[in-house]
């Protein structure tokens, strides 16, 4: 009866998935913080620290098994590799913000203390929200086009040689800028049809708030849109300036930037591939990107303020 009782608390446990190469497990700090969290809930919590294949691996697994809820520690590439997994299954979301920038933990309310969000995973609501697809990839913040991919290939030349993301995407972009380069493309969405040739072009799953200091937060979760955005100007103090309102959470229209929105969206152009970030990690896709909503593609556990 000992071992029987065992095995179910085991099973009643929320499986908890963390990537263990991510951001937040290489700051000491940190660390200790995320451990001493989960020690407080140890008897709640099956954890396992996993490399990137192996989580997913796992989490396949889980699904399979009709598992209702899963947590999954990582930073946005992490929890992108999962979302797409889960689309289509009954398990939830939980993302744990275990990685260096946490923009999709954020944006969802969920605590960056990690104490904090490993009480949100156990107890909090779920809502079913958007994703955007781009051809057959699903990503739940953004993907780009042009200097930011470049940018993240310097980042990652950067991160080899020992110095820290957040420190290395700082040098990376302004590398990039100074190199500016540049893409063609036709842009059709709705009733716009325009060619553009522009160094950065971001597709937002969901438009971003117009707002000062708004943290890169989204109008909605669910609105069933997505943001366009793109510069037209050559100019690399123009690209700079705008990279600083990006950093600051100021996306609103003006100079330097387009912004536009729509439901889906098409990008074609000459090259037989171009390389794309999706949350922030890149890959190589042929052309045409065939943009769109995914409405109410997750479910994912939120904050209070978020919750439908």
């Amino acid at each position: 009866m000992a071992d029987a009782s065992r095995r179910d608390n085991h099973k009643a446990r929320l499986p908890v998935l963390i990537n263990r190469l991510g951001g937040s497990l290489r700051n000491p700090l940190r660390r200790r913080r995320i451990e001493e969290g989960i020690a407080v809930r140890r008897d709640a919590l099956d954890v396992h620290y996993l490399k990137p294949d192996a989580l997913l691996e796992m989490l396949d697994e889980l699904i399979g098994q009709g598992v209702t809820r899963v947590a999954v520690g990582g930073g946005d590439g992490t929890l992108s590799a999962a979302a797409n997994r889960l689309v289509g299954s009954r398990t939830a979301l939980a993302a744990l913000p275990f990685g260096t920038f946490n923009h999709f933990a954020k944006v969802i309310g969920m605590p960056l203390n990690p104490g904090e969000a490993l009480d949100l995973t156990l107890s909090g609501e779920t809502r079913a929200i958007d994703l955007g697809k781009v051809n057959e990839r699903y990503f739940l913040n953004n993907a780009l086009l042009g200097v930011y991919p470049h940018a993240v290939r310097r980042r990652e030349h950067h991160q080899r040689a020992g110095m820290p993301k957040a420190a290395a995407m700082g040098w990376a972009v302004l590398g990039a800028i100074y190199h500016l380069p540049r893409i063609s493309l036709c842009l059709e969405a709705e009733q716009h049809r325009q060619s553009i040739d522009t160094p950065f072009v971001m597709v937002s799953n969901n438009r971003y708030l117009a707002e000062p200091l708004a943290n890169m937060d989204r109008e909605s979760l669910d609105g069933a849109r997505l943001g366009v955005y793109y510069t037209p100007s050559p100019d690399r103090l123009d690209l700079l300036r705008l990279a600083l309102r990006i950093l600051f959470g100021r996306l609103e229209q003006g100079p330097g930037l387009v912004a536009l929105d729509a439901a889906a969206l098409r990008l074609s152009g000459r090259r037989p591939r171009y390389r794309i970030a999706l949350d922030g990690e890149v890959t190589k896709m042929k052309p045409p990107f065939q943009f769109e909503s995914a409405p109410g593609a997750l479910r994912v556990v939120v904050g209070p303020e978020r919750g439908g």
